[in-house]
């Protein structure tokens, strides 16, 4: 696209956010905005009505989301009757319990929608990347040199893609077992 095109597409772009001119127009102005506007057919300005203009009325604040329910650990008066406290050990498992539900209460609620083929489709990501790793693993042998710091750099990079992938994979796979993430087709397990 030429200069001058460009130009005439950011100056009508301006024209339509309302200002008169290019000196006039917002600075946030995208290249994606000026290129649609450049290749747009040229309309008509609308024209405006000569009443005055209605004030706008405010929008009402969406509400803010609920908090979450207190995570509720074993009390004194729970686990060993009033005035008697309770081991280390037994209040050490009610944390442990209570990071359980919550971590699959807040799972249950932000990880939704999941089908079969997501997963399907983070397996072929890792077989990809091991491909990759191994091709240029043999290839830094087959050249009988040591490679230069970008490659390894590279290689490594890989190395340490594949292993987190294997450990998110790993994690989604227990979450599913677990109950914590439902997958559209399977049958959670019974608790």
């Amino acid at each position: 696209m030429s200069t001058a095109l460009l130009r005439a597409a950011i100056e009508r772009a301006a024209q339509k956010r309302g200002g008169g001119d290019l000196r006039q127009a917002e600075p946030t102005l995208s290249m994606r905005e000026a290129v649609a506007a450049a290749t747009a057919p040229r309309q008509a300005a609308p024209r405006r009505a000569a009443t005055a203009p209605q004030p706008q009325q405010p929008q009402p604040a969406p509400a803010p989301p609920a908090p979450p329910p207190p995570i509720v650990l074993v009390s004194e008066q729970q686990a060993a009757g009033p005035g008697r406290p309770i081991g280390a050990a037994q209040f050490a498992r009610s944390i442990l319990d209570a990071e359980r539900r919550e971590c699959a209460r807040a799972m249950r609620e932000t990880v939704t929608g999941v089908d079969a083929g997501e997963f399907a489709s983070l397996v072929q990501v890792i077989a990809k990347l091991k491909a990759r790793y191994a091709a240029m693993v043999l290839e830094l042998g087959r050249s009988e040199r040591v490679g230069s710091n970008s490659i390894v750099a590279t290689i490594k990079t890989l190395r340490e893609q594949i292993e987190e992938l294997e450990k998110g994979l790993g994690f989604l796979r227990q979450a599913v077992a677990d109950g914590e993430i439902r997958v559209a087709g399977v049958q959670p397990p019974a608790h």
